[in-house]
């Protein structure tokens, strides 16, 4: 419980230095810099507490209420700059993950058989059928959402 109450404080205080600034570069360097400081001082200082719970909470507080306090400009520059981070981050991970099972396969190159790579072919239809049950029961859901989900 300690870790949210840590994150929440920590948020109320990151928002309210980005309302004394009102300059979009300042505000981008504290939104970036500010999760990490977060995470620091849950983990690594005498507060000891959980820093992910920290994170859940700083994020959520921030998300919901701390974004108010940034300007326009701020909010429309910060999208793009946490866009092009996920989308980085995702491209690492690809390529690690791409790596390192291009290595499993080498390392293991004469115990795979022919038979292995014809199952992929009927895993890959139970997959897509598992996928399109779900879009047919969570349809009624999805069609009332924002955006509208149609087909």
């Amino acid at each position: 419980m300690a870790g949210p109450c840590v994150g929440l404080v920590l948020a109320v205080l990151t928002s309210y230095v980005i309302l004394k600034f009102k300059h979009p570069v300042l505000e981008m360097v504290i939104m970036f810099s500010s999760p990490f400081l977060a995470f620091y001082i849950a983990e690594d200082t005498s507060v000891k507490v959980s820093g992910v719970l920290t994170l859940v909470a700083f994020g959520l507080y921030m998300g919901l209420i701390g974004k108010v306090n940034l300007t326009s400009e701020s909010r429309h520059l910060l999208h793009f700059f946490w866009e092009f981070i996920a989308y980085t981050a995702e491209t690492i991970i690809f390529l690690l993950t791409g790596n390192i099972i291009g290595t499993k396969f080498m390392i293991l190159k004469d115990e795979i058989t022919p038979y292995d790579g014809w199952m992929i072919i009927p895993i890959f239809i139970f997959l897509n059928l598992i996928r399109f049950l779900i879009v047919i029961v969570f349809y009624p859901i999805l069609k009332r959402g924002d955006p509208k989900f149609t087909w």
